[in-house]
């Protein structure tokens, strides 16, 4: 396989897993520069490409390949265990809300996917606040204080709560 068709085929893949995981833009582009201080696929060496697919693998992202080599996951029926996120019209209302005030992006969708977790009904109770859960998970209670790395963990965190909680609920 040549240099080109080898950046080509991986660059597709980090793109396919992108698309995959329900990742937004700015979101992509925010992990780009966390791992690899770059914020664009292409500007990407085969060094930083293989970090970034092996970072999209650890958060849910599988190949055709990697599905032939592991068993499906149970219970989870065709989909071989990715879900791709989608927010209920409140948890929308709420994400313009906070960004129309001018939020960071990531402090909004955290936001919005607290709502969300409330509106499924993942909550056991319903004094759950967001700064306590960022607070247990980062020492960090608001989300406009969170560096983007921290931001991205919390992302990562409730997103993975909303999927097996749908995935809890759906069995």
């Amino acid at each position: 396989m040549t240099a080109a068709s080898l950046r080509n085929r991986e660059l597709g893949l980090i793109h396919a897993a992108k698309k995959a995981l329900g990742m937004e833009d700015w979101l992509y582009r925010e992990m780009l520069s966390n791992l690899t201080g770059k914020n664009s696929a292409a500007k990407l060496d085969q060094a930083e490409r293989r970090r970034v697919i092996e970072h999209l693998r650890k958060s849910g992202f599988a190949t055709r390949a990697d599905a032939k080599q592991s068993p499906p996951p149970k219970g989870r029926g065709s989909r071989g265990g990715r879900l791709k996120l989608t927010l209920s019209e409140e948890a929308w209302a709420e994400y313009k809300k906070c960004h129309n005030a001018g939020q960071k992006p990531q402090s909004t969708y955290i936001c919005a996917l607290w709502v969300e977790l409330r509106v499924i009904g993942a909550l056991r109770h319903k004094t759950a606040s967001v700064e306590r859960y960022m607070e247990r998970n980062t020492n960090v209670s608001r989300p406009q204080w969170l560096t983007p790395s921290e931001a991205n963990n919390v992302i990562e965190g409730l997103i993975a709560w909303i999927q097996r909680h749908r995935i809890k609920v759906a069995l």
